[in-house]
């Protein structure tokens, strides 16, 4: 014999109920709460742009939604000879390391956005993590745009790790690299 225990039944309906309501307004909460990190992130890039162009010419802040890879082009990729790009990578004094970055005086040879410095400047690079790391400006990349890198190393391709050849990417073949870019100081304008 069937028995169907009402109690039993709408106590069981009212928990269903009651999951159904608990997840409808978590998932509402969580909307708004993207709805506010995404203001909050369009704000961020408006002001950080704005501070681009506040800031003195020789520190420049840089854009928080940018891509996290630290690109790479190899050196031998530079060919016209009568550039100030081609005569830098051409000088004495300029090597690559063990992991295939090329060097010049001590420091990585970078691509930025021209606004940052002059071919042959003399830049410190502010990472997220807290590391500067000392660089040269050997060739210029276009306008930095939110998500696009704001910076890629000059390498030579024979020598860096397959992992960073493979990926693209050359803060896999040092992992002081890893994360965004937070600055740019010109030591040229000091």
């Amino acid at each position: 014999m069937f028995v169907y225990d009402i109690r039993a039944a709408a106590k069981k309906r009212r928990k269903e109920l009651f999951a159904v309501k608990a997840a409808t307004f978590f998932f509402a909460v969580l909307a708004v709460l993207l709805m506010i990190e995404l203001a909050e992130a369009r704000s961020i890039i408006r002001d950080t742009h704005v501070a681009i162009e506040e800031t003195a010419e020789e520190d420049f802040l840089l854009p928080v939604l940018q891509s996290r890879k630290k690109p790479y082009a190899d050196y031998r990729s530079i060919t016209a000879t009568g550039t100030r790009q081609y005569s830098l990578m051409s000088e004495s004094g300029v090597y690559t390391d063990a992991k295939g970055f090329r060097k010049i005086g001590g420091r990585y040879m970078v691509a930025i956005d021209h606004r940052f410095g002059e071919v042959g400047d003399h830049i410190l690079v502010e990472m997220a993590n807290g590391i500067v790391f000392d660089a040269v400006v050997a060739d210029y990349l276009d306008e930095t745009e939110a998500g696009l890198p704001v910076m890629l190393f000059f390498v030579d391709t024979e020598v860096i790790s397959e992992e960073a050849l493979n990926h693209g990417d050359m803060s896999l073949a040092n992992k002081m690299f890893t994360g965004r870019v937070v600055r740019f100081v010109n030591e040229e304008n000091k």
